[in-house]
């Protein structure tokens, strides 16, 4: 599904820093390769062809700025009073390098706020929710690219987050082989990312992804009594957890490391 078909589409959703240049070629036309491109990296990435209205505002904002931020580096811009302006005419002189660095710093940055929008929308549709994208973001309890945010990172934040993600997934693997189970962990991130977790199972989940933002920020925290606090939950719930309580995982902890008492230093309800 083509997202922009015509110019007066693309002018909609073009940033506010771009001008028409009078007598210039449509700028359409000259967006064209760079917009189809943009659609399939978003189909890829993010929707896996699945669209609906709710999403298709923020998916073409998406297609805009990615088309833009790909094109502005091939393409001749000059600083009018209005704004960036596209021309072919090699007469004029062009805007500087460093205006152009931070125009394209700029649509990358609105194009990954449109996205951290995109995802909560999309995790609500029942079809989205059997492709390879939905997986591949409900593999960790960090499905939205906030977690670069998390970390530190204010620019280039899906660059970033890939990398964060993998690291993430990484840690998460172990502590679901150590102390959750592979299920119990599945079952975890799929309800974390629908928005549906009970009061308990929030608890688990924030626990957890306070520890997995601390190990990719370098923190040497020890958090042995939290993960034995978690533990001891997961065993006082099987109602909230019982993908728990049928794993091997479970059996390393038998019998149980403490008692859960209120006056223990990591009580949990």
């Amino acid at each position: 599904m083509k997202l922009i078909t015509n110019e007066t589409e693309l002018r909609r959703y073009i940033p506010n820093a771009f001008t028409t240049v009078k007598g210039e070629t449509p700028l359409l036309q000259k967006l064209t390769p760079y917009i189809e491109s943009a659609e399939l990296w978003l189909k890829q990435y993010f929707t896996g062809g699945v669209m609906f209205e709710a999403v298709q505002s923020l998916a073409t904002h998406i297609v805009v700025n990615e088309a833009m931020r790909q094109a502005v580096p091939s393409l001749d811009l000059v600083l009018t009073p209005n704004g960036y302006g596209i021309v072919s005419n090699s007469n004029i002189a062009p805007a500087s390098k460093e205006r152009v660095e931070r125009l394209i710093t700029s649509l990358e940055s609105e194009r990954d706020n449109y996205i951290e929008q995109l995802l909560p929308l999309l995790v609500q549709n029942s079809e989205w929710r059997d492709t390879e994208q939905y997986r591949f973001f409900a593999s960790t309890f960090f499905p939205n690219i906030t977690l670069a945010t998390l970390c530190g990172y204010h620019k280039e934040r899906w660059k970033h987050y890939l990398g964060l993600k993998h690291r993430a997934s990484f840690i998460e693997q172990q502590l679901s082989e150590e102390y959750i189970s592979t299920a119990q962990m599945n079952a975890l991130r799929n309800i974390n990312f629908l928005g549906t977790a009970t009061p308990v199972q929030s608890i688990i989940i924030s626990a957890l992804r306070n520890i997995v933002v601390d190990r990719l920020t370098g923190s040497n925290k020890d958090y042995s009594t939290t993960l034995l606090d978690i533990v001891n939950t997961l065993r006082s719930h099987p109602e909230e957890f019982p993908q728990w309580h049928t794993s091997p995982t479970a059996a390393l902890f038998t019998p149980p490391t403490f008692k859960n008492k209120k006056e223990s230093k990591g009580y949990w309800f």
